[in-house]
């Protein structure tokens, strides 16, 4: 047995017992009283004889009694505790994880009356891992004699040092107290390098004689989910012991793990037509049991719920949101979890910031949320050549087209500058086998032909505008006779006719377009090895008006008449027709269409200009001062919890004042617990509270004075009585 607080023993001790062995010293006064005999009263006249004020003490069950009492009471203020195998440490390493699996309201219900569980967004019912790991750091530090020292460090994205080689209990406890929930991943390896820079600092201060060397004690207090990727971070920890705290249900339980989650969230734009974006959701459950576990799936861009034009993979439903994800129990043999996908396919061209949502409530919570900041499609380089002779009205049709959509350059030049860019080489063969096309053009992803035709073919996309271009068997001439001509047909479904209307659209000057020879089912032409194909995607009573030639990858648009040929620059659907036409000549679809942004990494937003200040708020605030008045980088850093947080001062890259944070972590989502962690090399079983820090019994004697108190009570009841 050892005494934690062996001073606050004495001292009771040394004022208690002299004081009760005193008032058995002292001599009893006596009143004097008139007896008919003295006979009956001998011991009281042997009393009378002695006049010095102290006597011997005399056998006597209460003096044993209160002195056993007194000794009980005495030691329970010194803070007995059984020794354990091996002796309490002088120097104990906290080590509390706060990753978002012990974020995981599973762990029983809480004592009564504790707040367990406030301020984490759970129901206050239930207790959250990290809860019972701050309970359980307490109590070991509750244990710890006066002479321990500790330091707690906490584990999440980042490591953390709280407390550092403290004595004090009282700060130790509101330290441990006022550690907060996480959403990140835990960083096993770089928490032990703290934890091995630590030692070896101490190490280095205990060189003097007079101090204990001690080796510290480590004590892990985590759920047990846990990479074990493991480095050399380890081996620092030296001659350390360490021990491991399972805080959380046990893995014998695995089946009664309660968990659906979003762990997968991507994008991207279809490169045949950018403005359909294809979004595949991820979701996995580690329920298990014998029957599925339905949820709803509910996808929004920018608060607005996302019609889906189709859903596919593993769930039923569709339609506004997302409808009902029917997942299968989870399956033992694929390690415990289930997995289902679901595809949605949608319009966008704008961007904005997309969110998925599942409506199940679970154990945990942060998961059930993931988002991406969506991008619009590639804004790309366009060149605009027009005719040497300057006309203002026609000149300014497709420029202010070109613009409406801000791409991200418009340059102009005219057709003898176009000529000199694009240098030497003959003319191009069909279908986009080229001519000569120099360097100055290799900048621009598209090339817009208004009213002129080039003599070479250039090696990029390009659409014309009342002119051919030199592609074999494709003539572009000016029909004969002229006559105004209404447009009879257009493909409505393809993507570069989305949306455009040419309903009442009359061209007064047509061109007559003659698309290179035909060839079985579709118009194709050999030229360079490279097949042509045309499709007409408009046409007027004398044939086609708009015409698409297709070549490999190179893609070119033929419109019959100039922009100033009709009064459809007039419409809203002819900046509609230009957007489209640049979206799909251009090829700006891609992979990766959204940005994702996790706990796992730092967070960085650009300033407006102006903003002192940048405040992301959300699940949490955060606040961050801009260096220079004008328009800058900020970093966040590595955000505490995963949501939707709305930025002041500052726009998330895409032009949004919105910015969503996932957890996105199979490991996390998974929340599996763990009977045991491997550390350099050595699998540590977790233990208890009682094998960390020694075993107060401090209550047990109280109980026994207790007792003790009602015997003496009784023994001196019962002489009075005789």
């Amino acid at each position: 047995m050892t005494f934690l607080d062996p001073v606050a023993g004495v001292i009771a001790a040394a004022v208690g017992v002299p004081i009760l062995l005193l008032w058995y010293f002292l001599k009893l006064r006596r009143r004097p009283v008139r007896v008919s005999s003295t006979m009956l009263w001998e011991s009281a006249a042997q009393d009378l004889q002695v006049n010095a004020p102290f006597r011997m003490i005399r056998p006597s069950w209460l003096l044993l009694l209160q002195l056993v009492l007194l000794g009980l009471i005495c030691a329970a203020l010194g803070r007995p505790a059984l020794d354990l195998p091996a002796a309490p440490a002088e120097k104990m390493i906290l080590l509390i994880d706060r990753s978002a699996s012990m974020s995981a309201n599973d762990a029983g219900p809480p004592h009564a009356g504790s707040p367990a569980g406030a301020g984490t967004g759970y129901a206050p019912e239930k207790l959250t891992r990290l809860a019972l790991a701050k309970r359980r750091a307490v109590e070991v530090v509750s244990r710890l004699g006066a002479r321990s020292r500790v330091t707690v460090v906490t584990m999440a994205a980042r490591p953390e040092i709280i407390a550092d080689d403290s004595r004090d209990r009282g700060a130790l406890r509101n330290a441990i107290n006022a550690i907060e929930a996480t959403d990140q991943p835990a960083d096993f390896d770089a928490a032990l390098g703290v934890v091995a820079a630590i030692v070896s600092r101490q190490s280095s201060a205990d060189e003097s004689p007079s101090a204990s060397r001690e080796a510290p004690a480590v004590v892990l207090l985590s759920d047990g989910s846990l990479r074990h990727a493991i480095g050399n971070s380890a081996a620092g920890i030296g001659s350390a012991s360490f021990r491991f705290i399972l805080c959380g249900p046990s893995p014998d339980a695995a089946e009664e793990l309660d968990n659906v989650g979003i762990v997968g969230l991507s994008a991207r734009r279809a490169y045949d037509d950018p403005a359909t974006v294809q979004v595949f959701v991820r979701i996995r459950s580690v329920v298990g049991g014998t029957a599925p576990v339905a949820t709803a799936l509910s996808l929004a861009l920018d608060g607005e719920p996302i019609v889906s034009t189709g859903a596919t993979g593993g769930a039923a439903g569709g339609g506004a949101g997302g409808g009902v994800l029917s997942i299968p129990p989870a399956d033992a043999e694929k390690g415990g979890v289930s997995e289902v996908t679901r595809t949605f396919v949608f319009q966008n061209t704008t961007g904005g910031v997309l969110t998925a949502t599942l409506s199940r409530v679970d154990s945990l919570e942060s998961d059930n949320f993931a988002g991406m900041i969506l991008r619009p499609p590639g804004a790309p380089r366009i060149l605009l050549v027009q005719p040497e002779s300057v006309n203002a009205r026609a000149d300014a049709i497709l420029q202010d087209a070109l613009g409406w959509f801000k791409p991200r350059e418009l340059a102009t030049r005219r057709i003898g500058e176009y000529e000199r860019m694009a240098g030497g080489g003959g003319a191009g063969g069909a279908g986009g086998a080229t001519g000569g096309s120099g360097s100055e053009l290799a900048s621009f992803d598209l090339i817009v032909f208004d009213r002129v035709a080039p003599s070479r073919l250039p090696a990029k996309a390009s659409m014309s505008f009342g002119a051919g271009l030199p592609i074999p068997g494709l003539i572009v001439e000016p029909a004969n006779p002229s006559a105004p001509s209404d447009f009879t047909y257009w493909v409505r479904s393809h993507p570069v006719m989305r949306y455009v209307s040419l309903n009442g659209v009359t061209v007064f000057d047509p061109m007559r377009i003659t698309a290179p020879a035909e060839e079985g089912g579709g118009t194709r032409v050999e030229a360079g090895g490279a097949p042509v194909k045309s499709t007409a995607l408009a046409s007027g009573a004398d044939g086609p008006l708009i015409l698409l030639l297709e070549s490999g990858a190179t893609r070119r648009l033929i419109v019959g008449f100039g922009p100033d040929a009709s009064w459809w620059f007039k419409e809203l659907s002819f900046p509609v027709f230009v957007k489209n036409a640049v979206d799909y000549l251009t090829l700006t679809g891609e992979d990766a269409a959204g940005r994702v942004l996790t706990t796992a990494e730092p967070i960085a937003v650009r300033a407006l200009p102006g903003s002192a200040e940048v405040v992301a708020e959300g699940p949490a605030t955060i606040r961050r001062t801009v260096q220079s008045g004008g328009a800058a980088s900020v970093t966040l850093g590595v955000l505490p919890r995963a949501g939707l947080y709305a930025l002041s001062g500052a726009e998330n890259g895409n032009g949004g004042a919105d910015l969503p944070v996932n957890v996105m972590d199979l490991w996390e989502s998974a929340i599996a617990t763990a009977s045991s962690v491997d550390v350099a090399g050595s699998n540590v079983v977790s233990t208890g509270v009682g094998a960390t820090a020694p075993r107060e019994i401090r209550d047990w004697l109280l109980i026994a004075a207790a007792a003790l108190l009602g015997i003496e009570w009784f023994v001196y009841a019962w002489k009075m009585r005789v």
